[in-house]
């Protein structure tokens, strides 16, 4: 499987997973934008694809609404669900992710997670106000270890390339793959949305095949 491709989609979910602003929500449901997912997924080499339906669902629904009208459909079915209290659904691995190690036992998932990023020597910028454990923060550490080992299986350094795939597995097993597929799912449950259902249907695909 491409790693490069796998490192773009995290990148792709961890943007769609943030709150969009106007021009962002327009632009990640336009029927380019799933051409460009779509387009990673067959790159990545996934033995599995998204449904047909789905994606027909959300390039019918992007074809059927302007630029402007689709953008804030999809602005506000994100505060709808993650946003305004009660919040339906959340997106921080502590609400999902219990006791799964040592750390996250003693101290909670958040300081296990962030634990992980700074034994890297990594730290959200100051700018950022999402938690360690948020589902955006985890897809863009996600993205960095792909690309890392991408680089170490590029420079024939196999030492290197096999300790960012065991990080990987590990941080896939301990924290965000149970974190991802539980957003994933209550999406379904929870939302009509074809963009939205579409976004859920990516992640699940790419979280379980990376």
């Amino acid at each position: 499987m491409h790693l490069s491709a796998m490192a773009k989609l995290c990148s792709l979910l961890a943007r769609v997973f943030s709150y969009p602003d106007r021009i962002e929500a327009q632009a990640y449901t336009s029927v380019e934008f799933l051409d460009i997912c779509e387009g990673f997924v067959s790159e990545a080499g996934f033995p599995a694809r998204i449904a047909d339906d789905v994606c027909e669902r959300f390039a019918e629904m992007s074809n059927r609404m302007d630029s402007e009208e689709r953008g804030k459909a999809l602005r506000v079915e994100y505060t709808q669900l993650f946003t305004l209290p009660p919040r339906p659904i959340s997106l921080v691995g502590s609400k999902w992710v219990h006791n799964r190690t040592l750390a996250s036992e003693r101290k909670g998932e958040r300081f296990a997670v962030d634990e992980v990023y700074r034994e890297l020597g990594l730290r959200n910028k100051p700018t950022v106000r999402d938690p360690a454990d948020h589902l955006v923060s985890e897809l863009d550490f996600m993205h960095y270890i792909l690309r890392a080992e991408a680089r170490a299986w590029d420079n024939d350094d196999l030492v290197m390339a096999r300790d960012w795939r065991q990080l990987r597995d590990d941080f896939l097993e301990y924290h965000l793959y149970e974190l991802a597929l539980g957003v994933a799912h209550a999406i379904d449950r929870m939302s009509s949305n074809a963009h939205m259902r579409y976004y859920a249907a990516l992640l699940r695909l790419v979280i379980e095949h990376i």
